[in-house]
């Protein structure tokens, strides 16, 4: 007859083995599905940089292109300034050179220019020594030639406002409204 002391041993030490073994299979399958999931998650997190990186590079490149074209409005703004006060300097040159006179042709002038009785735009336009009817003096002239500058530089300003803004407007909704 066999010892019940043996007997019991070994279902102990056989349910003990199945328990390790059990506990041991169990360990290296959860181990196995975590090393699954972070793969997939690892996966997936290499594709999500690769596409912020693609979306990253594509906003500079916008954002460059949009500098450019923004230096480009500068630039053709400052010459055209340039060439507005170049204007100015050349028309007020003239004016004190006395090769340019301003008139104000609605003007009528008080003073008879001549003996003969004929009228004042007669006198000036026949060559008479008298003075021009409706000759602006030459600071009001300036004046008036710095305004009219004036004037020019800001429709110029308007001009490039209006470049900047067409050029805003041809770049993505999501690249004005959530910059990179």
């Amino acid at each position: 007859m066999p010892n019940p002391w043996l007997i019991l041993t070994v279902l102990i030490v056989w349910a003990g083995s199945l328990f390790f073994v059990g506990r041991w299979q169990n360990e290296a399958g959860q181990t196995s599905e975590t090393v699954l999931w972070q793969a997939t998650q690892n996966k997936e997190l290499a594709e999500a940089n690769a596409q912020i990186l693609k979306l990253n590079n594509d906003a500079r490149a916008t954002e460059q292109k949009h500098a450019i074209e923004l230096a480009a409005v500068a630039a053709e703004d400052e010459k055209e300034n340039a060439d507005v006060i170049n204007k100015k300097d050349g028309l007020i040159a003239k004016l004190r050179a006395g090769t340019v006179q301003l008139r104000d042709p609605y003007a009528t002038s008080c003073v008879q220019t001549g003996t003969s009785g004929a009228s004042p735009a007669t006198a000036s336009a026949g060559g008479s020594d008298g003075a021009a009817t409706g000759q602006l003096s030459e600071q009001f002239a300036e004046f008036l030639v710095n305004q009219d500058t004036r004037a020019d530089q800001v429709v110029v300003e308007l001009q490039a406002c209006q470049k900047v803004v067409a050029s805003d407007r041809k770049l993505p909704a999501d690249t004005q409204a959530n910059p990179l």
